[in-house]
């Protein structure tokens, strides 16, 4: 990531309000297990991170590029005292941390956020019965924001092909946006 980026979504999380949740990641939460380890991708103000951590007494690890979006996140989940941990990462996604273990978390979270290189490098990261959340926009996105960037859009089927291995619990597509939730299974 080109450091104009990094200063793009810095500027944008200077003075963005912290957001609620992901409206599906509540919704389906009660797929998560309590207390396990958690991998957010590109979690920006990290509202999905305090979130789970808070509900289900998790670890997160919130990863992201921006500095700016990291210290608000640290900030915010110090003020509602989580009983999770929330870990604030700064990583640039075109070069993915290895330092974070592979097979162990047990679900990662990766919302409004396409990198389909980081396919393969996501499904190793999941411990055995890890849960792997996607949600992205997709073609119908463009329906209201037409000069929305094609190439981060999902395809029909995407997620089903990328995970191939995964039991499927939720795929769904509605609002511009599709929904994968999948399981890995139990082998490493």
């Amino acid at each position: 990531m080109s450091r104009v980026d990094r200063e793009r979504w810095n500027t944008k999380h200077r003075e963005a309000p912290l957001p609620p949740p992901n409206p599906t990641v509540v919704r389906l939460v009660d797929h998560f297990h309590r207390g396990g380890r958690i991998l957010d991708v590109a979690c920006g103000l990290g509202a999905n991170s305090v979130f789970l951590a808070h509900h289900l007494a998790a670890r997160v690890d919130a990863l992201d590029c921006s500095d700016t979006a990291l210290v608000r996140l640290r900030a915010h989940a110090r003020d509602l005292a989580a009983p999770g941990i929330v870990r604030p990462i700064q990583a640039d996604l075109d070069h993915p941390p290895i330092r974070l273990g592979m097979g162990c978390y047990d679900a990662i979270v990766v919302v409004s956020f396409l990198d389909r290189s980081l396919f393969s490098w996501l499904a190793q990261l999941l411990a055995p019965s890890g849960l792997l959340f996607c949600e992205t926009f997709d073609s119908h996105h463009l329906d209201r924001v037409p000069s929305f960037p094609p190439e981060f859009l999902i395809g029909e089927g995407e997620f089903l092909r990328a995970f191939p291995g995964q039991t499927v619990l939720v795929h769904e597509s509605r609002d511009g946006r599709t929904t994968y939730l999948g399981r890995r299974s139990n082998s490493p």
